[in-house]
């Protein structure tokens, strides 16, 4: 597993991309301020800090990770990035804390200057490493001061995982092997039945699996209430905090899937009641269907109907989906607390179609708040990522360093009043072929929350289609668009109503629009479109809306071969030290590199 840290370089690829901090000249790793009076020039590591850019924001922040995990092969130091986003007023400190499996005990607190925004550091010492199986540290922040707040409340919340292929005891364990017969659940005695294993996890906690399976008719649910009746493997019930999480994993060195074969009528992993504090990791899902009915919805993982918390996904895949209603590598409903991280789909479909909106490759959510897509890759779908009628005050998803190349990217949809998009981050990904409609939609209805949100340091590459930008926004308000590359789009942007259609006249659709770059776009004379009207470039949009564009520029990136998803940029790259502040725009850290202003 690749260690969370890289020395710094230009030359990393996209797929295996990795946050850190750098001098912006790429040298020597440390951390420079762009006020030449500040004195935070610390080099990386713990209370590492930089001042960024200027624009006027009027709350303190907030504060959260800026990435979810910290991985490491073997013993050794964890790095943890903590950040200020939506506001910059005030002096503002946070502490943090871990807890977990045996580490050196870490604690203290981490302040950001008036003005200042940004990320900063600690580090988390695992000297050794005596248990089996994953060696987990849980890192939280608390104490949010000078009027700041925590973005995700207590589920701000962060992982160190080393994962050096060792295997918890019978003791800790429950063992699932396709190919073994019997068994009495041990790691030399495997049980051979997927629904005996599950039904004897009890207190343990770990479930490994290994082998292939297709869901027999032990298992049969009507997942939505609304369809037909299919196979499914139903969860064991889930856990009360982290001290007592459950892993569903597979059998470390080897492999698990989950697979429908031409069934039409199986899915996979099925939680209606308590699935709360369940990691799921390294699993495979693949040829699940169930276009037997037209109102049954498909997925590798689904939780419907109960309320739950804390729900992990990592590293697995899910592949050749097709429902006959919502279909998504995970179908979630009502999880408060869901991070996914490192995970690939590819090939889903609703009744056979890859661009339907209901095929949703990675996750399709109803009603749930505080998640978390980091480090994906999803392709061949219709929305790569669907929040689809999330709660309207709840904290919109924090989606970051994925590669989403479905029909559309991301998209956000609302379906009563006074709803819309809630402090959104959207950093640091690449958006490629979303050519139909757009990289990322938000389609808000009435809203009425406090809004703010932010789409950050991303690559949008052949995006839009027909009338729709890159990034296309209808009646969902307060966003800050700066530090991204639109190449070969149809628009930059992309806002098509007037100001009578919208239902809250007192907020702006784009607050701030700015430091952007675009190349090759492809609506002639409509580079820019802003509350019905079109701009022929960025001067004209700015002359007309002071606020917006005025820094805006055209040029070849000169990308390092963006056919092979390699977005480094190639020295005397015009998007080189020329987003705000002179950090580099797109979806590598190179320089001092923000989420939000």
């Amino acid at each position: 597993m690749p260690a969370t840290n890289l020395p710094p370089t230009r030359s990393v690829n996209v797929s295996d991309y990795t946050p850190y901090i750098a001098n912006p000249d790429g040298v020597d790793g440390s951390i420079h301020s762009n006020d030449p009076s500040a004195t935070n020039n610390n080099t990386l590591g713990t209370g590492a800090s930089v001042k960024l850019f200027n624009i006027a924001l009027t709350t303190a922040g907030r504060f959260s990770f800026y990435i979810d995990y910290s991985e490491l092969a073997t013993t050794g130091t964890h790095t943890f990035y903590v950040q200020r986003t939506h506001g910059t007023v005030g002096a503002v400190s946070v502490d943090y804390a871990t807890s977990g499996d045996a580490h050196t005990t870490t604690s203290g607190t981490l302040s950001w200057a008036d003005g200042q925004a940004g990320i900063q550091s600690f580090e988390v010492v695992v000297p050794t490493k005596a248990d089996a199986g994953d060696h987990r540290i849980v890192a939280t922040l608390s104490n949010a001061s000078g009027g700041a707040v925590l973005h995700h409340g207590a589920k701000t919340i962060a992982y160190g995982v080393i994962d050096d292929g060792t295997i918890a005891s019978d003791a800790d364990a429950v063992f699932y092997d396709s190919a073994a017969t019997g068994g009495t659940g041990t790691q030399a005695d495997p049980y051979g039945s997927i629904y005996t294993a599950i039904a004897n996890v009890g207190a343990k906690r770990y479930l490994y699996l290994r082998g292939t399976m297709t869901p027999d008719t032990t298992n049969t649910v009507n997942p939505n209430g609304g369809g037909g009746i299919i196979r499914v493997v139903t969860l064991p019930n889930g856990r009360t905090s982290e001290s007592n999480r459950l892993y569903i994993q597979n059998w470390p060195g080897s492999t698990f899937t989950l697979d429908g074969l031409t069934g039409t009528d199986v899915a996979g992993f099925y939680k209606n009641g308590n699935g709360s504090y369940i990691t799921f990791k390294g699993l495979d899902f693949r040829n699940l269907n169930t276009t037997f009915d037209l109102f049954t919805e498909c997925f590798g993982i689904g939780y419907f109907i109960t309320a739950n918390t804390d729900v992990n996904v990592e590293y697995c895949s899910f592949d050749n989906l097709d429902g006959g209603s919502n279909t998504a590598g995970f179908v979630a409903n009502y999880i408060t607390g869901l991070k996914m991280w490192r995970n690939t789909s590819n090939n889903t479909k609703f009744r056979g179609s890859n661009t339907n909106g209901n095929a949703s490759g990675l996750c399709q959510y109803y009603g749930c708040a505080n998640t978390s897509y980091m480090r994906n890759t999803v392709t061949l779908c219709g929305i790569s990522i669907f929040a689809k009628r999330p709660v309207a005050t709840d904290i919109s998803p924090n989606v970051s360093f994925n590669i989403l190349k479905g029909v559309v990217g991301l998209q956000l949809s609302f379906a009563s009043a006074n709803q819309g998009a809630n402090y959104l981050i959207v950093n640091g990904n690449l958006f490629k072929d979303n050519t139909i409609y757009y990289g990322y939609q938000c389609a808000g209805s009435n809203p009425d929350v406090t809004a703010k949100n932010w789409i950050a340091n991303n690559v949008f590459d052949n995006c839009g289609g027909g009338d729709n930008g890159a990034i296309y926004l209808k009646d969902s308000y307060d966003y800050q668009i700066f530090n991204n590359i639109m190449y070969n789009c149809r628009k930059v942007w992309d806002v098509p109503e007037t100001v009578a259609l919208q239902s809250n006249t007192a907020k702006n659709l784009i607050d701030y629009a700015d430091f952007n770059q675009e190349f090759g776009t492809t609506a002639p004379g409509a580079m820019y479109e802003y509350l019905s009207l079109t701009y022929a470039d960025a001067s004209l949009l700015n002359a007309a809306v002071p606020r917006l564009a005025a820094n805006d520029t055209s040029g070849d990136p000169l990308f390092t071969n963006p056919a092979l998803d390699d977005y480094t940029l190639q020295v005397g790259s015009s998007a080189i030290a020329t987003g705000v502040n002179a950090t580099d725009k797109g979806i590598y850290l190179t320089g001092n590199e923000v989420v939000g202003a």
